[in-house]
């Protein structure tokens, strides 16, 4: 989805066979939800006072988790989730932020592209569902939109230079 000056990519995580999430909805609905939130937000924040994207997001996980909190069991580490690509542009900045696995290509000008990945999933030393439940959004681990507004504070975030 984009604006006029953002773009975002949601991308959700497909639940692994016999995982049980505790919750109603699956990822679709998730990615929806949390789309239809952030999309709300960075509109509103144009083109007046900008919050941080990480405040950004942390409020739209936020109010996602809120609007299925009698149907589904947000502690539960395998409920639906999704990884988060974000990209503002200023005048003369671009403003982005990487949540798990869905990277970011930045044109720096003059033929140079900045690849911006997180690998903390990548680092895993065990890839069996026990293992990846246990670091899925927990320090030292790794971390989704799902559930839990502090994931957002995990997101790698940043600004440069905005190439004309």
């Amino acid at each position: 989805m984009a604006g006029p000056r953002w773009a975002v990519v949601l991308d959700g995580a497909t639940p692994r066979p016999g995982v049980e999430s505790g919750c109603t909805h699956g990822p679709a609905w998730l990615v929806h939800r949390l789309a239809s939130e952030l999309s709300g937000r960075l509109a509103l924040n144009e083109p007046g006072v900008r919050l941080p994207l990480t405040d950004v997001l942390a409020a739209s996980i936020k109010a996602t988790a809120e609007a299925h909190t009698g149907t589904c069991a947000l502690d539960n580490p395998d409920s639906p989730s999704a990884t988060v690509a974000m990209l503002r542009w200023r005048n003369t900045t671009t403003e982005w932020l990487v949540l798990a696995d869905s990277p970011l290509l930045l044109d720096l000008g003059n033929g140079d592209l900045s690849v911006i990945r997180d690998d903390r999933v990548d680092r895993l030393p065990s890839y069996t569902t026990e293992a990846v439940r246990a670091a899925r959004n927990s320090p030292g681990g790794f971390w989704v939109a799902s559930t839990r507004p502090e994931a957002a504070y995990q997101a790698l975030h940043g600004e440069t230079q905005r190439v004309r």
